[in-house]
């Protein structure tokens, strides 16, 4: 069964250059990531004929993010997922695999070369099916998402 979960808008969950980078206690708060998924969830037509790639570099929390990816792109109806061996893709790989295998974009966890752990950075990289960044427009899509944001799946 699929659960609808209330939630209210963060302030603070714009995009920098390739996703959302955060220090790891302020996306551990209760439905923060849960919202940005959401958020971007809610910008993409078709989720039910669209695979993403999921992963990270292994740094504190992300185990637990992978599982809150995978819970919400399945409650949104997205067709398939690809998760990284042990939930580890590195940012280049993550773009290589999207490309390999014609995917619609992935979810790399990593704040690249900032310190992780609980008191470090979290990262959230959101990649479209050109293995990159999103475009300004998307990124500008996603926050007005994150802006206006009432409920989750």
């Amino acid at each position: 069964m699929i659960q609808t979960i209330n939630t209210t808008p963060f302030t603070d969950q714009k995009m920098g250059t390739a996703g959302l980078r955060k220090k790891t206690r302020t996306v551990m708060q209760k439905n923060y990531l849960e919202n940005f998924l959401q958020s971007i969830f809610n910008t993409i037509p078709d989720l039910d004929k669209k695979s993403f790639l999921i992963g990270g570099d292994g740094r504190y929390m992300n185990k637990q993010a992978i599982q809150t990816i995978i819970k919400i792109a399945a409650a949104n109806g997205v067709k398939k997922l690809y998760v990284g061996q042990d939930g580890l893709v590195s940012t280049p790989a993550g773009s290589h695999i999207i490309l390999k295998n014609h995917l619609d974009g992935g979810f790399v966890l990593s704040a690249s070369h900032n310190p992780g752990g609980i008191d470090g950075d979290f990262g959230i990289k959101y990649a479209t099916s050109s293995g990159g960044q999103c475009q300004p427009s998307e990124s500008q899509a996603i926050l007005e998402q994150t802006q206006k944001i009432k409920e989750y799946k």
